[in-house]
């Protein structure tokens, strides 16, 4: 170690939805601790997950469901969720009463911990969140700044 600072080098893969965020942190880390050298690589969760396991990376970077993330954590890998990033928010139209959601409340929804709407004063009806399926042709934006709390 020089002072806080860890001698040799970190590579970082994975989805492309925390690039900016790993890119800032890579960043922020090397202007405090120039000796550091961080790599980053965008590719996808999948690939950053088997470079990972192969060794060929330190850190993956996934977009995974929290029940994904916990399988993985009984592993030999440490997983840990930072975020949520949901693309789209679409409400069905007998949730009466709910207006706008908080990124908190979002945070929650996706979490598990909401399971009614009724917990966000809305009406006695299940939460039930669902992912889009992935396909490669797909671009959907990111609200990135949603699990900050910058949106």
């Amino acid at each position: 170690m020089h002072g806080d600072c860890a001698l040799g080098s970190i590579t970082v893969g994975g989805s492309s939805a925390f690039n900016a965020t790993a890119t800032t942190a890579a960043q922020d880390y090397q202007a405090s601790c120039p000796i550091a050298a961080i790599s980053l690589q965008e590719d996808s969760s999948g690939k950053g997950i088997n470079d990972l396991v192969d060794g060929k990376i330190q850190i993956a970077n996934a977009e995974l469901p929290i029940a994904q993330a916990r399988q993985l954590a009984k592993t030999d890998l440490n997983a840990t969720s930072i975020g949520i990033i949901p693309f789209v928010v679409i409400v069905h139209t007998a949730v009466v009463g709910i207006d706008s959601l908080t990124s908190t409340q979002l945070q929650k929804i996706y979490s598990g911990s909401v399971t009614n709407w009724k917990q966000l004063n809305g009406p006695d009806l299940p939460v039930k969140a669902v992912g889009v399926p992935r396909h490669p042709l797909v671009r959907v934006p990111r609200l990135n700044n949603l699990c900050w709390g910058l949106a």
